[in-house]
């Protein structure tokens, strides 16, 4: 107990004690630090995401020190402990491999651009907008449902990112001719092509010959992550064209020939 009381009177603790506080009050410097930068840069993306990246390792790094530092000060040799740790550190290391995968595959992620914050990403069947991303895990919010998802950064090896092309396919019966088809899917083109969350609407052509229909070919572009909304407003208008010009539209069929 003497002893104690004898260490809390002592310059190494109130040494130690004022690092502490210095190194949480640089913290928190930090930190509002980070956010004004992104603010006043108005970051987004890759951006904001490499800045938010930086700042977290600069503070790891204070971290280590200040903990090294602090054990110094009250007499731990903090050369033999690292060297103790370099053994353990391997025992460690195999307890901790899928976290360092997620490290390692977080910093391929952030160097070579695979995605940054405000993708829209395709991940096994979801397809959702990157939310978050640290140096151990991704977060997605699903386009579709809404649902947060969270990834751990080792298992996005084949994660696809969505561009702002979308491809929509329109069938026609075989009895339609094809000029009356394309002049009513240019008149689409352009009232789709009106629409503010579309930025471009053009007709291909021509695509298919199917079993029970010739199908003709339209392209959008638009933000990825409404590209459902999109798709669903396009094909109100298509289906709202082909009523009024009589235009039909298909469904499957199956021709039976008997022989007597």
């Amino acid at each position: 107990m003497e002893s104690i009381q004898k260490y809390l009177l002592s310059a190494q603790f109130f040494t130690s004690i004022a690092i502490v506080i210095l190194c949480v009050v640089i913290l928190i410097v930090l930190k509002r630090v980070s956010k004004k930068f992104i603010k006043m840069r108005k970051m987004n993306g890759k951006n904001a995401t490499s800045t938010k990246t930086l700042f977290s390792i600069v503070k790891y790094i204070l971290l280590i020190f200040t903990a090294l530092t602090v054990l110094q000060i009250n007499g731990i040799n903090v050369s033999s402990m690292i060297t103790g740790l370099g053994i353990a550190g391997i025992v460690v290391g195999f307890a901790l491999q899928d976290i360092l995968k997620d490290f390692i595959m977080g910093t391929n992620i952030l160097w070579d651009s695979f995605y940054s914050v405000g993708d829209v990403v395709k991940y096994h069947e979801i397809e959702g907008k990157v939310i978050s991303f640290n140096l151990k895990v991704t977060k997605i919010c699903d386009i579709k449902t809404g649902n947060i998802i969270s990834i751990c950064n080792r298992n996005i090896s084949e994660i696809e990112k969505i561009s702002d092309n979308l491809a929509i396919t329109i069938a026609t019966d075989y009895n339609e001719e094809k000029e009356k088809v394309e002049k009513v899917l240019e008149q689409v083109c352009e009232k789709v092509g009106a629409s503010s969350d579309v930025t471009l609407c053009e007709y291909k052509g021509l695509n298919e010959f199917a079993e029970s229909s010739i199908n003709y070919l339209l392209t959008l572009k638009c933000n990825p992550e409404i590209r459902y909304a999109v798709k669903r407003f396009a094909l109100s208008v298509i289906y709202d064209e082909f009523k009024k010009n009589n235009i039909k539209i298909p469904f499957n069929q199956l021709d039976v020939h008997i022989e007597k």
